[in-house]
């Protein structure tokens, strides 16, 4: 038995959903004055001893640096401090997330999170993230257009599908 073309699109619209889901997970958006969680995960689960973030457009100032032990503010941004914390103080199982409190649109940027490997005595970048404040009214529509551009990508391969099974079930057989 073969797969008709219900089935086709039904695993159209799965993948469909699934890319767009994979892709948001490296955009966070957030409205004014929301305390917003970037996402970040040590590989392996494996415990940190070391994580800093850092702000692409920020070069010679950290948003964050724990290492050694402790805190390090010294060369925090200004913008940052008392504005940043980690979701996980203990960063159990790796996850050495952010928290950026009450943000404003100057928070808008890409944010690296990178983690202290001791077996290289290095810090490695494992993720970026872009953060984008949008006014209240705008994100519920941004949200909406994506995923009606994803559903209409969708809709239209099912439709490209079906067209095209309907042609090759016309065509006679020259047996």
């Amino acid at each position: 038995m073969s797969a008709g073309p219900g089935l086709l699109c039904s695993t159209l619209l799965f993948s469909s959903i699934l890319v767009f889901v994979s892709a948001d997970q490296k955009t966070v958006l957030a409205v004014p004055g929301q305390d917003v969680t970037l996402p970040c995960q040590a590989p392996d689960n494996k415990p940190v001893t070391g994580v800093k973030w850092s702000r692409q457009d920020i070069r010679d100032k950290n948003v964050f640096l724990y290492h050694k032990k402790r805190f390090d503010t010294t060369n925090q941004h200004p913008f940052f401090k008392n504005q940043v914390d980690l979701k996980d103080r203990q960063m159990k199982e790796g996850d050495v997330s952010l928290i950026l409190k009450d943000v404003i649109d100057a928070c808008n940027g890409k944010y690296q999170c990178h983690v202290f490997i001791e077996k290289t005595h290095s810090w490695k970048s494992i993720r970026t993230i872009r953060l984008g404040v949008v006014p209240p009214g705008k994100l519920g529509k941004i949200i909406g257009g994506v995923v009606g551009l994803v559903v209409a990508i969708a809709v239209a391969g099912c439709g490209y599908l079906m067209c095209k099974k309907d042609k090759t079930q016309d065509t006679p057989n020259p047996e």
